[in-house]
């Protein structure tokens, strides 16, 4: 039985370490190069949106009639 205790906290311990650098990896990713944040100023303007709502472009609605 303490064996068994022994070792399912060392692993319980390790994989709570494993995730824990996993998520530190990530975190530093994105506050040293902010990918996620350059993709969205990318696409910034390439999309009609109004306070989120998507709303229809009429310039091409008007040109096809």
């Amino acid at each position: 039985l303490l064996t068994f205790t022994a070792l399912f906290l060392l692993f319980l311990v390790f994989s709570a370490m494993l995730a824990g650098a996993g998520l530190l990896y990530f975190t530093l990713l994105e506050i040293k190069e902010a990918p996620h944040l350059v993709d969205r100023i990318r696409r910034i303007g390439l999309e009609q949106r109004i306070r989120g709502i998507v709303t229809e472009d009429t310039r091409y609605d008007q040109a096809s009639a």
